[in-house]
């Protein structure tokens, strides 16, 4: 009896003696009842952003984080930012609110504050009042394109330099109805969408969703105009940088695009637009229930955030019929917030979605 005793204890000692598993950095952002998470993101590195904003008044807070949890805040008057991407050494688009009309901004955030580099509303009122004008940059932020719908479902596409609000290209659509190839009956968001690519040798190129459905590629440089027949419509744009391939959510399922194949070789402005078909049309196998939003993936992977009943997930795959790697968020309410590193490395989530006032940062 005395052994068996001696021997729980040293077990227990054993026990004690082995490091608890290390939590989940944590990040406070001492959100406000007034304000809400308006946009976030997280690299690779483990460190990423969050814009907390504000409608009245009207301003954001950028808060900055490392792998860690350490974290810094600049204020950006003016605004209330719900969307913001990452351009590299301390560059970041947002785009959200301000007094009159929604704006987009190229800006540097270092240390000493916050810098505006560009301005949307310097493209004049074409833009600026289109409620349904969409603008982008490109990776680097150095060039703006815009999307201006008109009526009968005719659309522009603009192009310029960061450096001048004048247009150096114009590209006009006709209605998208008239293009052959279109989805008939394809899923459709119901609204524009418009992406960016980084083209090679510098040519930059745009793909825009219409309102029915329909995908169009357009050169900056050449003008050529490229109609991408996704089988199932569309509704939603996805590019992934690393791999060149823009990526057509149709409702359950995606079509894959790689930029190199899809884009033309010829200079001809006045030729007809050509056709191009998905490589890859898939609706992927998911384990955790219905997808609530998507991440293409460096490495030709793509992740799917899950919903079932509450529980949510995220599944990595590796091909469209491979078993994915599902990774649970136990923490997560129905309306809590996920954002996943390019590579996968690191995962962000904020478990009261909008309202919350802590992040974590997990490694999955």
């Amino acid at each position: 009896m005395r052994r068996n005793f001696m021997n729980v204890m040293i077990a227990a000692a054993l026990l004690g003696a082995l490091p608890a598993a290390a939590a989940d950095p944590r990040v406070e952002l001492r959100r406000q009842a007034r304000e809400w998470i308006g946009s976030s993101i997280i690299t690779d590195d483990g460190s990423g952003i969050v814009a907390v904003a504000s409608h009245s008044p009207r301003y954001s807070r950028l808060v900055s984080f490392n792998k860690s949890g350490a974290a810094t805040e600049l204020r950006v008057p003016g605004i209330a930012i719900n969307s913001i991407e990452s351009l590299g050494k301390d560059r970041y688009f947002i785009s959200g609110a301000t007094d009159g009309h929604y704006t987009a901004r190229v800006i540097d955030a270092s240390k000493s504050g916050v810098v505006t580099l560009w301005d949307s509303s310097s493209l004049g009122d074409t833009v600026t009042k289109n409620e349904n004008a969409v603008v982008a940059v490109d990776a680097s932020g150095a060039q703006w394109t815009a999307l201006v719908p008109s009526t009968g479902g005719r659309f522009s596409v603009l192009f310029g330099s960061i450096s001048n609000p004048v247009p150096t290209m114009t590209y006009h659509f006709e209605s998208s109805g008239s293009f052959k190839g279109t989805p008939p009956r394809g899923f459709s968001g119901g609204s524009y969408d418009l992406a960016m690519l980084n083209g090679p040798r510098g040519d930059a190129h745009v793909a825009v969703l219409t309102p029915s459905g329909s995908v169009h590629v357009v050169s900056a440089n050449s003008g050529l105009k490229t109609i991408l027949t996704s089988p199932l419509g569309g509704g939603q744009l996805l590019w992934e940088p690393s791999t060149q391939t823009l990526w057509v959510e149709s409702g359950d399922a995606w079509s894959s695009f790689p930029l190199a194949a899809t884009i033309r070789e010829s200079k001809d402005k006045t030729a007809k637009p050509s056709m191009k078909r998905a490589s890859l049309t898939t609706k992927f196998d998911r384990r955790s229930g219905r997808a609530v939003s998507a991440f293409p993936l460096s490495g030709g992977r793509f992740a799917l955030r899950t919903n079932d009943n509450g529980r949510s997930a995220i599944e990595i795959f590796t091909a469209a019929d491979a078993v994915p790697q599902v990774i649970g968020l136990s923490d997560l309410t129905p309306t809590g917030i996920v954002r996943i590193s390019p590579s996968a490395r690191y995962l962000l989530t904020l478990p009261e979605g909008p309202k919350s006032s802590t992040l974590l940062i997990k490694t999955p």
